[in-house]
């Protein structure tokens, strides 16, 4: 299996480097587990999972994967996450320190784990939401790796 080149993927491609066997790692593992063989909107950094799930463009599917891993302002990522509310099921992937706001907001959590974790509780308050990030992370995982905040949203 070739590996994908592409910017947003450089990371994996220099830690799937370190061992000689192919490797799907763990933040990866899950979405792909997550996802059933239906077709799956694709949105933002998804590149790396396009020969492994069923991914399309299209709007009319009942799953998606968001994947951001890009500045992105917390307003459009409200929009984002309010535009796939009522889907059957959606991964939510957020690199946290990539979201950013243009102005002070003293209401929310100071740890970016669990702001993220309280806005994606309001946007889908009758879903169930399965939540993944790495604790404490304090700058030990981003020598190559991007781990991200995970909410899985059935």
């Amino acid at each position: 299996m070739a590996r994908q080149k592409s910017v947003n993927n450089q990371w994996r491609i220099t830690q799937q480097n370190f061992v000689s066997n192919t490797v799907e790692f763990r933040q990866d593992q899950r979405i792909l587990d997550f996802f059933n063989t239906m077709p799956t909107r694709g949105i933002g950094d998804v590149e790396y999972f396009e020969n492994k799930i069923n991914l399309t463009k299209s709007v009319d599917c009942r799953q998606v994967l968001l994947v951001i891993n890009t500045l992105t302002f917390y307003k459009d990522l409200i929009k984002q996450l309010n535009d796939i509310n009522g889907c059957d099921r959606a991964c939510v992937s957020i690199n946290k320190f990539l979201l950013w706001t243009d102005r002070f907001r003293p209401t929310i959590e100071v740890d970016y784990d669990i702001a993220l974790l309280s806005l994606v509780q309001q946007c889908f308050p009758n879903n169930k939401i399965e939540h993944f990030f790495v604790k404490d992370v304090k700058g030990h995982h981003f020598n190559f790796a991007s781990p991200t905040s995970q909410f899985y949203i059935t």
